[in-house]
């Protein structure tokens, strides 16, 4: 070496002497010395020179150490020489070296992925690395590269999406460079597992392994991800999905085998790489898309009561209740998982006994909370077809359970609901009429129209809680009475005990909790006005009465007296319209006597 060639130690001594590692091997020692004086050519002759293939093998820690410090080193010049020697170096001692002690060293770098380039170049090393090891805990091994690679994925940025994205919103979304940049390194990962799938394919410990890599990816980054077409044409995230499949079904033909040993490692467990949010985003793609076909030995009910779990994670409570927009395109998901899935089902194909399972009762909770809370209309209107077609798949007896089971258990302030259960039985009745069936007749009707005419607190219940479901079973026993005319009475429901019955309990003192509501409201409008200062004109005037709430010196946001006197107006309507409606059903059945 010669005197006028400073050592790259003197160069970089203020970033990366304190920094660098020290290394007992004498092998690369004298390899640093030649690098110092930045003569890589040498280097890479001194590393590469069969030679030395004992020493290279036997300091593997340090040279592999010493290599992965060395690629970090930043350099000004349009080459980085560092990188390429260290890139060559790296690849030489993966084939060459000690593939355990290169495979440990290399498993603490994950901090080393500072450009797609190098993460690229780890997987190179890993792949070599892991064709190397001995067979005895490969699995285990390959499961904590992809665990490795995987993460350094969920650190990448996702542009914001909304679940109403649409048109040129989505067609800006796809050609985001940030989606363009996490699609990118994500297909390189599917690559890496096809690889190790080509090299590995006879070991189905290490095919699941695999598999459980590929679907670790559903969670992050790919969950967030549009993969609606962008004008016509399939988009970018949806053609990395079919590079996807295409790996995961040439190591598992059958899909449902692969989602019940997840199911079971999930109940244990056992693994880290998978998760519930991953398999539910899998069942959504193996269920909604043709992107993998499904066996048609599995009927539509049993891969209903499969996806159950996947939709109360995608759209439970917790994310009808964000306000991260991003969070709803999962509920989009679950919505159109549901849709997809109840419209299979065959009318009448299922009898009262599947009400026993307590996995159905969640979806029907879940489908409730969807119908309800879900902020988009589409996708409500879209939740609400899906429970008629799973509400239609019972048989008669089954779809009476149905109703009763749901008209018990709902409490009545979720009046929304009631509300819809009303209607629904209203249209199941109609329809069982038409055919002369006589299902909803006698003891069923009136078990049925005791859990919908009930006021649960008498005469001082709430009636503005629940109005409409008042007003939806007022309508409903008016409609009985006109379809089934008392010369019929094939529902028995013109039966005088019953009728004398339903209005004793029901709306006699329905009507007196209204008399007792409006009374209330007009005496609180009326102390409103007197209470008021007048204006000039001797009107009075709200606005001089307003009071503000602070909590913590912010205020909050409280109805003014226009608003609160527009609340009290509003209810008296509604209790004119009840008075109005039991007044036409009074007139229907006062022919009884």
């Amino acid at each position: 070496m010669t005197d006028d060639v400073q050592p790259i130690n003197e160069i970089n001594s203020t970033d990366n002497n304190d920094n660098s590692p020290l290394f007992n091997s004498t092998f690369v020692q004298e390899l640093t010395k030649i690098i110092d004086f930045e003569q890589f050519d040498v280097g890479l002759k001194y590393l590469t020179n069969e030679t030395h293939h004992q020493q290279l093998y036997e300091s593997t820690w340090d040279l592999c150490s010493y290599l992965c410090h060395l690629i970090q080193i930043p350099s000004s010049k349009l080459c980085n020489e560092y990188e390429l020697f260290c890139e060559d170096g790296l690849l030489h001692l993966a084939h060459h070296g000690n593939a355990r002690e290169m495979y440990i060293v290399l498993l603490e770098q994950t901090d080393a992925f500072i450009t797609d380039h190098l993460y690229q170049l780890y997987m190179n090393l890993f792949y070599i690395l892991l064709t190397r090891l001995p067979t005895k805990r490969l699995a285990t091994s390959i499961e904590d590269v992809l665990g490795i690679l995987k993460c350094h994925l969920c650190t990448m940025e996702i542009p914001t999406i909304s679940y109403d994205f649409e048109g040129k919103d989505l067609l800006v979304y796809n050609h985001d460079k940030r989606i363009t940049h996490i699609l990118d390194l994500t297909q390189s990962y599917i690559d890496f597992i096809s690889q190790l799938k080509q090299n590995f394919k006879e070991d189905l410990d290490i095919c699941y392994v695999l598999s459980k890599g590929l679907l670790s990816l559903l969670h992050e980054p790919l969950h967030l991800l549009s993969f609606e077409p962008v004008e016509g044409k399939e988009s970018s995230c949806l053609v990395v999905m079919k590079l996807f499949f295409k790996c995961l079904t040439s190591m598992y033909p059958n899909p449902i085998r692969l989602l019940l040993k997840l199911n079971d490692d999930l109940a244990k467990k056992s693994s880290s790489l998978i998760d519930q949010r991953s398999i539910s985003v899998f069942i959504y793609f193996l269920f909604t898309t043709s992107l993998c076909s499904l066996p048609s030995i599995y009927s539509p009910f049993y891969l209903l009561l499969l996806a159950i779990p996947a939709i109360h994670d995608m759209g439970g409570s917790d994310f009808l209740n964000t306000e991260q927009k991003n969070q709803m395109i999962l509920v989009q998901k679950a919505c159109r998982l549901i849709s997809v899935l109840c419209h299979q089902l065959e009318t009448t194909e299922l009898d009262e006994t599947y009400l026993d399972n307590s996995s159905l009762h969640s979806l029907i909770d879940d489908l409730m909370q969807l119908m309800v809370h879900c902020p988009s209309r589409e996708l409500a209107r879209q939740t609400i077809n899906s429970y008629r077609s799973l509400f239609s798949s019972f048989t008669n007896e089954g779809r009476y359970v149905f109703l009763k089971q749901q008209l018990t258990k709902t409490p009545y302030h979720n009046d929304s609901y009631r509300t819809y259960l009303v209607q629904l039985f209203k249209d199941d009745f109609h329809s069982d009429y038409i055919k002369q069936t006589y299902r909803y007749s006698n003891l069923k009707l009136f078990q049925l129209l005791d859990l919908i005419c009930y006021l649960p607190n008498g005469i001082e219940t709430d009636l503005l809680e629940i109005s409409e479901c008042l007003c939806s079973a007022l309508n409903l026993l008016r409609f009985i009475g006109l379809v089934d005319k008392q010369t019929v009475n094939k529902t028995g429901i013109w039966n005088s005990n019953w009728l004398k019955n339903i209005r004793k309990v029901w709306l006699e003192p329905l009507r007196k909790s209204i008399e007792l509501a409006r009374a209330h409201y007009k005496l609180e409008l009326n102390q409103m006005k007197e209470k008021a200062p007048k204006n000039s004109g001797n009107i009075p005037d709200y606005s001089l009465t307003e009071t503000s709430v602070y909590v913590q010196n912010e205020k909050l946001k409280m109805p003014n007296k226009f608003e609160q006197i527009e609340t009290m107006n509003s209810a008296l309507v509604k209790f004119e319209i009840l008075e109005c409606v039991i007044v036409r059903v009074n007139e229907i059945y006062d022919n009884e006597e």
